[in-house]
């Protein structure tokens, strides 16, 4: 959705800047404002930076559902600590991914 956001941002931006902010004006008078900015940054910078910042807000804190902070059944009740102990301890003592020996070797 955020990525989907920023597309759409972008393809509107870029194009419109493009079209509308590359053009030589001879006489500043002939420059079109509003609110003291020019017409092209105003709808195509100011406008989709405002709509994005409404957006986003109403997305994160309405429309993301919250994840389920328990572990997962496939860890069991470890926590990463513990799972990460587990490892650290097999690899210090050297079995980590050696076959254990028959007590014949050749």
């Amino acid at each position: 959705m955020i990525l989907g956001l920023w597309a759409a941002a972008m393809l509107w931006v870029v194009p419109h800047c493009y079209f509308f902010g590359y053009h030589p004006v001879e006489n500043p008078e002939q420059l079109k404002t509003i609110i003291g900015i020019p017409d092209w940054v105003f709808w195509g910078v100011f406008v989709p930076w405002l709509a994005c910042c409404l957006f986003l807000p109403v997305f994160s804190f309405w429309l993301i559902q919250d994840d389920d902070p328990r572990p997962s059944e496939e860890l069991g009740e470890l926590i990463p600590f513990e799972v990460l102990a587990i490892i650290l301890k097999r690899r210090q003592s050297g079995s980590w991914g050696r076959p254990k020996s028959s007590g014949s070797e050749a």
